[in-house]
């Protein structure tokens, strides 16, 4: 049987789901920039070296996701 891109199983599926799990860490990447950027102006700091963060087990996190979200978003800032 042929998998068409409007069938719910499949590859086309499993992409769906990848990029949707992407948005979301990027999402969560995205928050954690602009908090880090809003302290680091109420703070008068001119750098932040390191942002530590825990992802749990239950979060539905991918972690590789949200470390490659962050690294793009933090280009060319002082993160």
């Amino acid at each position: 049987m042929e998998q068409n891109a409007g069938s719910r199983t499949g590859p086309w599926n499993e992409v769906k789901c990848r990029v949707k799990a992407a948005m979301h860490e990027l999402s969560i990447a995205d928050s954690i920039v602009s908090t880090v950027l809003e302290e680091m102006k109420k703070r008068s700091w001119q750098k932040v070296s390191a942002v530590g963060i825990r992802v749990g087990e239950l979060t539905d996190v991918v972690p590789d996701a949200l470390e490659f979200g962050y690294e793009v978003l933090t280009r060319d800032t002082p993160l």
